[in-house]
């Protein structure tokens, strides 16, 4: 099994990613992540959004329990901001969140509300970073 530290190569791909985003000073990035999110990918998402020279916070929200006896997995659609108007309110204020949830918040239902502030958000796939690293967008393809 891989360890996952941090690595040199997955800091340099993470932040050539929050550059794609157009990130930088005077740029407020939120790290948003829950309790079961993979660390090494929420502490590369706070560097690189740091090294571009913004405010970085993380946000860590508790891993929801199971609502059904199905699990979610695959989906896009974290339960982790429902009833979190607080957070919500902070996300939308942001910049851009790096959304390092387990499931991700693009089809979550609480997206629009964050979106309606003016914050871009950006999801970090659950994935060991060095998918990352292997699949960078690259502009000369």
């Amino acid at each position: 099994m891989l360890q996952e530290r941090v690595e040199p190569q997955w800091l340099q791909a993470f932040e050539a990613v929050v550059a794609r985003c157009g990130a930088g000073a005077g740029d407020t990035v939120c790290v948003l992540h829950e309790t079961q999110s993979r660390p090494v990918l929420v502490e590369l998402a706070r560097l690189a959004a740091a090294r571009r020279g913004c405010t970085v916070f993380a946000l860590q929200l508790p891993t929801p329990a199971q609502a059904d006896g199905i699990p979610v997995r695959s989906t896009g659609a974290s339960d982790a901001l429902r009833g979190q108007q607080a957070a919500i309110a902070a996300l939308s204020r942001c910049t851009l969140v790096l959304d390092c949830t387990v499931e991700g918040l693009m089809h979550a239902a609480e997206l629009p509300q964050v979106l309606a502030g003016g914050a871009r958000v950006l999801y970090v796939s659950n994935e060991h970073p060095e998918a990352l690293e292997r699949l960078l967008p690259d502009d000369a393809l």
